[in-house]
């Protein structure tokens, strides 16, 4: 499960750490597979939860959890979960984001909670872009990136047309941009498509 393949293969991923074990067993108990935590391992807020939902959780040594663990140190617990997402509702959202050839899975991560803290309708990662399910993304997310809609390997200039359709402005974020947001009409941002700018530029923008 530390590889792409292997994740495709076995449908499943590695939520590590307190933070992200916490986040599956509050909100998406039906996708865990099995928790796992080094003997002694205490954490209050999770074993409340494991109990709760009635998701034990198995001990295992050091040595197996070095094995496993995709950290340099490991933090102690994990849960191995099946992959599943939900796709964005392209009529009743109102704003999505959209990264195209992000590789930093940290980055992808933060912007995935970036998008989850402003209730943002979806998120779509264009061809090139780290997958969701990597054990970094998931981590540098929290574990919160499966409450956010997303869809995987778009084509950006594709879906920027298809969004245009359905109504939504494509917003570029650009150091040398030339119009602020505050410039930008009220009217034409009823529905934002916010695309975080890549290196190399956007494909047709509206703003």
């Amino acid at each position: 499960l530390a590889t792409d393949k292997g994740r495709e293969r076995e449908g499943a991923f590695i939520a590590e750490g307190a933070r992200c074990v916490l986040e599956m067993l509050l909100y998406h108990t039906e996708l865990i597979i099995g928790v796992y935590a080094v003997s002694g391992f205490t954490h209050p807020q999770v074993h409340e939860a494991a109990q709760t939902r009635g998701i034990r959780i198995q001990e295992i040594t050091p040595e197996q959890m070095a094995r496993i663990s995709t950290t340099t140190t490991s933090p102690g617990i994990l849960a191995v979960c099946r992959s599943a997402s939900v796709k964005p509702d392209y009529d009743l959202a109102r704003t999505l984001t959209l990264v195209d050839a992000i590789q930093d899975p940290g980055n992808l991560g933060a912007i995935f909670r970036t998008s989850l803290g402003f209730s943002m309708g979806g998120l779509l990662l264009g061809k090139g872009t780290v997958n969701a399910f990597n054990p970094k993304v998931v981590r540098g997310s929290s574990g919160t990136f499966l409450r956010v809609p997303f869809e995987q390997e778009v084509d950006m200039l594709e879906r920027i047309q298809f969004l245009r359709h359905k109504g939504f402005t494509v917003i570029a974020t650009d150091l040398h941009a030339k119009q602020s947001l505050e410039e930008i009409a009220p009217r034409r941002l009823r529905k934002v498509a916010l695309y975080i700018l890549p290196s190399g530029g956007i494909p047709q923008p509206d703003v």
